[in-house]
């Protein structure tokens, strides 16, 4: 199994147990936890969710004067973060509630990095790391009897980080 893949279930593994996710989330169980950190391509129906995706890597020549240089791999993961829209909230009272749990889990995961297999260079969030989302499940039954096919909206936060990991 290539590092970044590797990278990528450590990260998974060290944040369903952080305090901050076993709290958003009310799961106790580990496994529940991680279950809800997925990869691209993978279906996610309950919230809090989270992916991981893959930002590649790179090899780096260390460059030893000796002749004993090697290459040296880093890369970097992307995570997207998900929850629902609180009904009731407004739109910044909801923003500032999301927004605080995603800092909590990254001051969370920094503040016991030394206790997990990957070791990070970096966190990165964009400007604009938070975005309010529709999203859309188209039903192949018709509950209400309108005589169309029904269709379920929902609004979801959706936060993103991203990480980098070895050699510089």
């Amino acid at each position: 199994m290539g590092v970044d893949i590797n990278n990528r279930i450590t990260l998974r593994n060290a944040l369903a147990d952080l305090a901050t996710w076993q709290t958003w989330t009310g799961l106790a169980d580990q496994s529940a936890r991680r279950a809800r950190i997925v990869w691209p391509e993978m279906d996610v129906d309950v919230f809090p969710a989270m992916l991981i995706g893959l930002n590649g890597l790179r090899w780096t020549e260390t460059g030893n004067a000796d002749s004993s240089s090697q290459m040296r791999v880093s890369g970097g993961l992307s995570v997207r973060v998900w929850d629902e829209f609180t009904d009731g909230e407004t739109v910044q009272d909801d923003m500032d509630r999301f927004g605080g749990l995603v800092g909590d889990l990254i001051a969370d995961y920094v503040r016991q990095e030394e206790t997990f297999a990957l070791l990070l260079n970096s966190i990165t969030q964009d400007a604009e790391p938070y975005s309010l989302l529709q999203q859309n499940t188209h039903h192949s039954q018709d509950e209400d009897e309108d005589g169309v096919d029904d269709t379920t909206e929902r609004l979801l936060w959706e936060g993103r980080f991203s990480v980098a990991w070895g050699w510089r």
